[in-house]
Order: structure tokens, then C-alpha cells, then sequence
């Protein structure tokens, strides 16, 4: 049992930090605040946003990945939010450079990746 769930765990943080990293990447840039505010959470999802247009913050996002790379199956649910005010609007298509669904895209993407590898 405690084989399963050790495997179980590496899955989910390893599916969750390719999300989060695919978020980053696909994520349009003008100012790179958007990119930026992708914040990892265990337990409850993060609420706030970090840095601004002018000055960014990455320090919220490492301390994410780190709390997320930790995580096993008693730890509670594990986020990705980004809440900044037209995060919205750029996945709806808003910037030329990510089509419209470029969030969901990522997640189906990587989840599709780690349906197809061997747990182990």
C-alpha cells in the first residue's frame, strides 16, 4: 500500500508541476505579470496576487513549487491559480499570442502525457 501511494504522489506532483510550468510558458507576455502570478498551493488555493506590471515577484511561485513538491495524499488538494484581473480575458483569446483555451489546453495536454507513462 505505502508503494502505491509514494507512486501515486510522485504522479500527482510531477503532473502538477508540468501544469503549472506549461501555464508559464503558454501564458502571453506584455508586462510578464500575468505569467508571473501562476501561484502553486497546496490545501487551499491562493486568493492574492504578487508583484505588479512594473515589478515582479517570482519568490510566491517558488515558494509554491516547493510546498507542491512536498506534497502526498494526506495533504489536501493541490491549486494553480492566477488572479490577476484579465487573466480571464487572456484565456478567452484575448492576446495573439495563445489561442482562446490556452488553460485548458495545458491541463489536457499534460494530463494526457501523464495518462500515457507507467506509474513507478
Amino acid at each position: 500500500m505505502v508503494q502505491l501511494e509514494n507512486a501515486t504522489a510522485k504522479a500527482t506532483v510531477d503532473l502538477a508541476l508540468r501544469i503549472h510550468g506549461g501555464l508559464i510558458e503558454k501564458t502571453p507576455v506584455d508586462t510578464g505579470w500575468a505569467r508571473s502570478n501562476w501561484l502553486p498551493s497546496v490545501g487551499v488555493p491562493r486568493k492574492e496576487t504578487v508583484g505588479e506590471p512594473g515589478s515582479l515577484n517570482q519568490a510566491a511561485a517558488q515558494f509554491g513549487q516547493a510546498e507542491v513538491a512536498g506534497w502526498q495524499i494526506t495533504s489536501g488538494p493541490i491549486y494553480i491559480t492566477n488572479n490577476v484581473p484579465y487573466i480571464s480575458r487572456l484565456n478567452a483569446g484575448s492576446s495573439t499570442q495563445a489561442p482562446s483555451g490556452f488553460v485548458e489546453g495545458v491541463v489536457q495536454a499534460e494530463t494526457n502525457r501523464a495518462n500515457r507513462r507507467k506509474l513507478g
